[in-house]
């Protein structure tokens, strides 16, 4: 029996979740193909070039998924049904998928799977534009789940950047920036000022747009500039929106949360929607991976860029001042190892690194040597560990510090989940 209590089906004598599991699995060597075309005749073949509920499209550096969750919640504690669509996953692709804070069934997934593979066959299109991504296939079935389950409301987060993402199909309600900063570089380019624009092209003619507190002022420049050009009315949060959440730790949930709530006052005077117990639901939702402590005291947190480094070591001096941490450190290949860490030396007693982190089968991973040569250069102890598990034992407790990548955010909690059925990452509140 699935967590829901719906029994698995079979395609092929295969159970739903090795179905889906294998799928995707195929899909990963195709890596990321930013643009607009395949995911455009995905959405026109399965559901008609049309989407039922009112979208809220997130973009944003970092913070994206917080504040995505915040609304959700907020939402579908107002009553509505309310889906959410994030990435990347933990430990299961059915987070991607969830529907009033609960994940999606196998069966459910599989299904959908199944739909998408047959419309790809009829239709050719791989070997016309190339075969979609793992990406690309995930907003289609979410936009179809959603559909078929009949959300009333879709917090859609982007995956990269915005302008070309395949999230960026869909018209919203309302557009939503969270912060801009410096991360994915080789796709989106190494400015503030060009990142900006590939934020700011999710920003729809006439359709307002909200600008988080982490903005740079040369990237508001280029958001301005972009919502004037489309007639889109823009909102730029202000520092006394934090008082409403005055109670809520740490700052950089607190500035998701304002955010959201300033997202669903609009919404109360745009589409006429119930605020009423929506404050409840910011109580209500966690976020896996982020700033999340385990039972033992040990803090994991997905930071893999200089400025969610910084947001978290700013976390990390409110609730522990002066504390310093032993930290599990390991990133991919494409991340910024020296400034991130830079941002983490004042508050590191020690890094420990993994030499084999179980996602560097399907992705590039700095070597741990290189990570020692970093950790010396900034004047911090350091050592290896065969693997993360290994790493685990040799820094759990209270002053213990997982941090660099979601991808080891995963594993961990992958590995704490066999030992801990409270920690829990698929269904969110």
């Amino acid at each position: 029996m699935t967590k829901h209590g719906m029994s698995d089906t079979v395609f092929g004598g295969v159970s739903d979740r090795c179905f889906v599991e294998s799928y995707f699995s195929d899909l990963e060597s195709g890596g990321i193909k930013l643009g607009l075309e395949r995911i455009g005749r995905l959405f026109s073949g399965l559901l008609g070039g049309e989407v039922g509920g009112r979208y809220i499209h997130v973009a944003g550096t970092n913070g994206k998924g917080t504040v995505a969750a915040f609304l959700a919640s907020a939402l579908s504690f107002c009553g509505y049904r309310t889906g959410l669509f994030t990435s990347p996953h933990l430990v299961s692709v059915r987070e991607r998928f969830r529907l009033d804070g609960r994940a999606i069934s196998w069966g459910e997934l599989a299904g959908l799977v199944s739909d998408v593979r047959k419309f790809l066959l009829a239709e050719g299109m791989g070997s016309e534009l190339g075969t979609p991504t793992y990406f690309e296939i995930s907003a289609v079935l979410a936009a179809r789940w959603f559909e078929n389950r009949r959300a009333e409301f879709v917090v859609w987060e982007t995956g990269m950047g915005g302008r070309c993402d395949a999230t960026n199909v869909i018209v919203p309600e309302v557009s939503v920036i969270t912060s801009i900063g410096l991360d994915h570089e080789r796709s989106l380019g190494s400015s503030i000022v060009g990142i900006a624009a590939e934020k700011a092209g999710i920003i729809k003619r006439g359709v307002p747009v909200f600008l988080g507190f982490d903005v740079p002022s040369e990237a508001r420049e280029v958001v301005a500039a972009k919502a004037l050009e489309v007639g889109a009315e823009l909102f730029e949060m202000e520092w006394s929106a934090l008082d409403r959440f005055s109670w809520m730790t740490p700052g950089f949930r607190r500035r998701g949360a304002a955010l959201a709530y300033a997202v669903l006052e609009h919404l109360v005077e745009r589409v006429g929607i119930d605020i009423g117990d929506g404050m409840a639901g910011f109580d209500a939702v966690r976020w896996p991976g982020r700033y999340e402590k385990l039972s033992d005291g040990t803090i994991v947190d997905g930071a893999h860029n200089p400025s969610a480094a910084a947001s978290l070591s700013e976390a990390l001096e409110e609730e522990f001042p002066g504390r310093r941490f032993t930290v599990v450190f390991a990133c991919s290949e494409d991340k910024d190892a020296f400034g991130v860490m830079g941002e983490l030396a004042p508050l590191a007693a020690e890094f420990i690194f993994p030499e084999c982190v179980r996602a560097s089968a399907s992705r590039e991973f700095k070597s741990a040597s290189e990570l020692v040569g970093i950790a010396e250069g900034l004047g911090i102890s350091s050592r290896l560990v065969s693997d993360v598990e290994s790493a685990l034992a040799a820094s759990s407790g209270s002053s213990a510090l997982v941090v660099g990548s979601l991808y080891l955010a995963g594993e961990v909690l992958e590995i704490v989940s066999s030992r801990e059925s409270a920690c829990e990452v698929l269904d969110i509140y």
